[in-house]
């Protein structure tokens, strides 16, 4: 039987949402071994419980990492629109077992549709990470969205790298183990500051876009608002992702969606629905 070790982040505002996630990733992937590694410096007995009683009603394991206020930024801890816990995906190489060489990222607000082995079994061979293309650099030219222009500006990448989403973000432990620290990171988040407007995310961008391999977003990352169904290929998408501001659990999802559906002369709008029906039968799940 396959193994998947699948890394996740939270505060006890996500867990409802990051079971969502859960039942849908075992439900399309029961033929593998599934570790969930939790990673958090919030959640009580009961959130711990509560989590572990989804993973474990498939069989999966779950294993819970405490991060350690020590490796607590100033700028992790900047009151933003996100917590703090969106950087531990960088610091995670220190809390996992040095047993797990590989681990697959996977944001709270992402419904699994398909098998992801595929992923999975990538070869990072000299090199950190993959990850799917951000779709808002794509799509940028087409509606009102904040592309990172700054990129270039700030001349932290060329403009031959592609700016990547770090919602579903493949890593080898073992090759970042072997080239930095985790005090080095936190240094180097300190050092940047306020330049990290999408906070890790710009950082994985900025730092180590060397070392970065491209997925296709529109299997492995898919924001369902901007492309059409019927564009897609047998097999798409793998991960759904509800990625800024369109969120299926929100009131008022389908108005916040669809001056970007009416863009694309409504070609979305029906795998729109479907995606939010998808969402919403796995958040019914127990």
């Amino acid at each position: 039987m396959d193994k998947l070790n699948i890394l996740v982040s939270t505060d006890r505002n996500y867990v409802p949402l990051l079971k969502t996630m859960l039942h849908s990733l075992f439900d399309n992937n029961r033929d593998c071994m599934i570790y969930i590694h939790v990673l958090h410096s919030s959640l009580n007995k009961d959130d711990l419980s509560e989590i572990e009683k989804t993973v474990t009603s498939y069989g999966g394991v779950l294993l819970s990492y405490h991060i350690s206020a020590d490796h607590d930024s100033e700028t992790m801890v900047k009151k933003t629109r996100l917590p703090k816990e969106t950087y531990y995906r960088l610091i995670c190489m220190d809390y996992l077992p040095k047993h797990v060489k590989k681990v697959l990222y996977l944001d709270c607000d992402i419904i699994v549709n398909g098998s992801l082995k595929g992923l999975y079994n990538t070869d990072l061979t000299g090199l950190m990470f993959a990850a799917a293309e951000d779709i808002t650099e794509v799509a940028g030219k087409n509606f009102d969205l904040p592309v990172p222009q700054r990129i270039e500006a700030n001349n932290f990448m060329p403009t031959t790298s592609k700016y990547v989403n770090a919602g579903v973000l493949l890593m080898n432990l073992e090759y970042l183990r072997k080239v930095i620290t985790t005090d080095e990171i936190v240094t180097m988040i300190d050092e940047l500051g306020d330049l990290l407007v999408w906070h890790d995310q710009d950082f994985i961008n900025y730092v180590f876009h060397k070392y970065t391999l491209y997925l296709d977003y529109k299997y492995y990352n898919y924001f369902p608002v901007y492309w059409d169904w019927d564009e897609l290929k047998p097999g798409e998408p793998v991960i759904i992702h509800f990625a800024g501001g369109f969120k299926p659990w929100v009131d008022g999802y389908f108005d916040i969606c669809k001056p970007y559906v009416m863009a694309l002369d409504n070609k979305t709008e029906r795998f729109v629905e479907q995606a939010k029906e998808l969402y919403e039968k796995y958040a019914a799940m127990e």
